[in-house]
């Protein structure tokens, strides 16, 4: 048999190793890191500086920035794969004066701000309030949306909108089976599951199945499950 001892000990190495792991930094988090280098650089902050800054709600000011940026890192989720060579690449190309740090704040904050002015919940509040609006909103989606002064857009140009509508007898769920083609400009940004392979897959192979384990959502037999194939042209 195994003794107690060894069995705690081999335990302590294995949380000790997986505390000394690498954490992993998403883009933003890089950005940020950068932009930090600039407001240092900016106000003759060295190195070596007792940062005054809040870190959530922790007060480490009395610390060694060194100290201060490694919380921070420890604190953050596990690494993502491929966001080393991007924390290099955005190093590369700001030495390279092919971008500038601010510039690449401002797209982060644009790609952030993206579906934010409540779009899509404009459509269907008007839609509930307003009979008439709500049978040109499914007649004919970019004609209505557009008299809210609403357009559907991609990067490089206008997209056809759809509008359908659940009911007690059918049930609808949108994909992109090819990657994931979203009305971002009016949703805002996808949500990661609907960029997920599974979902991809499953959504046309076994909808109903989909909505019950992965959302919860049992359906009636009786409730007919219309799946739409989102793409680049229609949204």
């Amino acid at each position: 048999s195994i003794p107690p001892s060894s069995v705690q000990t081999s335990r302590k190495r294995k949380a000790t190793e997986k505390s000394s792991a690498p954490k992993m930094r998403t883009l933003k988090q890089i950005a940020t890191t950068f932009a930090q280098e600039l407001h240092d650089q900016g106000h003759g902050h060295g190195h070596g500086h007792k940062h005054g800054h809040a870190h959530e709600g922790t007060d480490l000011s009395h610390l060694p920035r060194s100290d201060i940026e490694q919380h921070a890192v420890s604190s953050e989720g596990m690494e993502a794969p491929g966001l080393r060579i991007s924390e290099a690449v955005i190093s590369m190309l700001t030495k390279k004066e092919t971008i500038t740090l601010e510039g690449l704040r401002r797209s982060i904050e644009a790609i952030d701000a993206v579906g934010t002015e409540a779009l899509g919940p404009r459509l269907v509040a008007r839609a509930w309030t307003d009979a008439e609006f709500r049978q040109r909103l499914l007649q004919n989606a970019g004609a209505a949306a557009a008299e809210l002064g609403i357009t559907a857009t991609n990067a490089t140009s206008e997209v056809a909108l759809r509008v359908v509508e659940s009911t007690d007898r059918v049930h609808n769920l949108v994909v992109c089976t090819l990657c994931s083609c979203y009305p971002v400009s009016i949703l805002g940004l996808s949500p990661p599951w609907y960029k997920s392979r599974e979902y991809r897959a499953r959504a046309i192979r076994e909808p109903r199945a989909l909505l019950q384990e992965s959302f919860g959502l049992e359906l009636p037999a009786d409730v007919e499950v219309a799946v739409h194939d989102s793409s680049t042209d229609l949204r």
